[in-house]
Parts: C-alpha cells; sequence; structure tokens
C-alpha cells in the first residue's frame, strides 16, 4: 500500500521517488497537488472514502496509507487496499504495449 501511494505521489510532483516518510510539502506538494493525489488515489485504487484532508493532515506517505487502511478496517475490509495496491503496482510496472496487449 505505502509503494502503491508514494508510486502515486511522486507522478503527481514530478519526482523521481518519494520515501514513505518525506514530508509532501517539503516535496513541493501544496493543497492543490494534494488533491490531484487524492483523484488518483480514488480511481487508482478504488477508495471513495479518501479526502485531501487525509493526506493535508498526515503528510507522509506512511501516515496517510495508515489513515486510510484503518478506514478500511472500520468498513470490515482490512485487506482489500493491499490487493488493490498490488494490482496498481503491477499494472504502472507494464509499459504500455503489454497494457494495450492485455486489454
Amino acid at each position: 500500500m505505502q509503494a502503491a501511494l508514494a508510486d502515486i505521489v511522486a507522478e503527481v510532483l514530478s519526482v523521481d521517488s518519494v520515501g514513505v516518510h518525506e514530508d509532501f510539502f517539503a516535496l513541493g506538494g501544496d493543497s492543490v497537488l494534494a488533491t490531484t493525489v487524492i483523484a488518483r488515489v480514488r480511481d487508482w485504487l478504488e477508495i471513495d472514502h479518501a479526502v485531501a484532508a487525509d493526506l493535508l493532515a498526515t503528510r507522509t506517505v506512511v501516515g496517510f496509507a495508515e489513515r486510510l487502511d484503518n478506514r478500511e478496517a472500520q468498513c470490515g475490509r482490512p485487506e482489500r487496499l493491499a490487493t488493490s495496491a498490488r494490482h496498481y503496482l503491477d499494472i504502472a510496472a507494464m509499459t504500455d504495449e503489454e497494457v494495450l496487449a492485455e486489454s
């Protein structure tokens, strides 16, 4: 889960990588970029309850992941995000040609 979130955050911030303990704002993030991260997280990981306040309050990937995991556990779906994150990472690692071949 943390790896998938770090990948999404890095993509939005246009940086090579993001450490799970790095501060989103120190990396150049702001509220507009946080909203972009949330939109991608909602889309890629199918998390309808993720909101910008989750990232703004936690500021790090590890805190953001923990907050989302806790909410999923409260909904009775503790493993769902880990599965969605693994699928995201598998797809993100594919080339455009591989993605098209799978379609």
